[in-house]
């Protein structure tokens, strides 16, 4: 789902908007532009949840925001995560417990 320039995602100072559905949660990828003109960028994690005293299904969202500015630290550090797992894939492998 991404979004270029389209007359909604503008009145809403979004100029693109890309959704992954990654297992059972839905990642959101907006950048927006601020009323002073500064572009930002907002990551945010959905995942469907179930309220046991109501019976009805609500979304649980956490959003981060991050700064134009802050974008190329962020990707560098994010990176070197990432690198650090892809030389540990033992991390990605679930835990078995010992008997």
């Amino acid at each position: 789902m991404d979004n270029f320039d389209s007359k909604d995602n503008t009145e809403k100072n979004e100029v693109f908007s890309h959704a992954s559905r990654i297992g059972k949660r839905t990642y959101f990828f907006d950048l927006k532009v601020s009323k002073r003109e500064e572009s930002y960028l907002t990551i945010t994690e959905s995942k469907r949840r179930f309220n046991q005293n109501t019976g009805n299904f609500y979304y649980e969202k956490r959003k981060i925001f991050l700064l134009k500015d802050d974008l190329p630290l962020f990707r560098d550090e994010l990176g070197k995560v990432i690198e650090t797992i892809d030389n540990h894939p033992q991390w990605l492998s679930p835990a078995k417990d010992e008997e």
